[in-house]
């Protein structure tokens, strides 16, 4: 996102007072990046570790989720957080719009839309096979089984088991992990069970 479209866009919902635009102006037109003997002062995105840089992409991704809402999603299928989006479709046409809505907000707004760490995640109902081949792509988009949303990974069960096993750092079938962290694990996974 250029910079130049952030601020008129910050003033354009008037989200920030004048004083703190200017603020804002005046840190990012300083913001320098070094390396070696190498400078450069970035006129994109926002700065990394920011603490208002979230908002920052909230306020400028608002415009991707209002699109999406014309064109039929409710609020309770659409979340988002920064560049993090999770938008739930109930058919695959309402998929493919989702991805070209993604798409040309992408390219509209400057925005490098990197399908590599994007994914779909079919949440089949119970009972059902899924539908769409894990491993393929869809409208360039990779299908997976499992994918991390806002540093949970879900799959396709919306179990906590796979988030479990990242956090204890289980890998495989291990000897150790059988009794000691795959026994908390499934003790967790078990008392959440009702919740999920």
């Amino acid at each position: 996102m250029l910079h130049e479209n952030l601020f008129d866009l910050l003033l354009k919902k008037q989200v920030l007072r004048a004083e703190e635009m200017q603020l804002l102006e005046a840190i990012y037109c300083r913001t320098q990046i070094e390396l070696g003997k190498e400078c450069m002062r970035p006129n994109v995105g926002v700065a990394q570790g920011s603490i208002i840089s979230p908002y920052l992409f909230n306020v400028y991704a608002e415009e991707m989720l209002i699109k999406l809402q014309e064109e039929g999603w409710g609020i309770n299928q659409l979340y988002g957080f920064a560049d993090d989006h999770l938008i739930l479709s109930s058919s695959q046409s309402q998929l493919r719009r989702s991805v070209d809505v993604v798409e040309e907000w992408s390219a509209e707004y400057n925005i490098k839309l990197n399908s590599s760490k994007s994914g779909i995640l079919e949440i089949p109902p119970k009972h059902r096979d899924s539908v769409m081949t894990i491993g393929t792509f869809f409208n360039g988009i990779p299908v997976v089984d499992i994918y991390k949303y806002l540093g949970v990974w879900l799959n396709q069960k919306l179990s906590p088991q796979k988030h479990l096993e990242y956090l204890f750092g289980v890998k495989g079938n291990k000897q150790e992990n059988k009794e000691g962290k795959k026994g908390k694990i499934n003790f967790l996974s078990n008392s959440l069970g009702p919740f999920f």
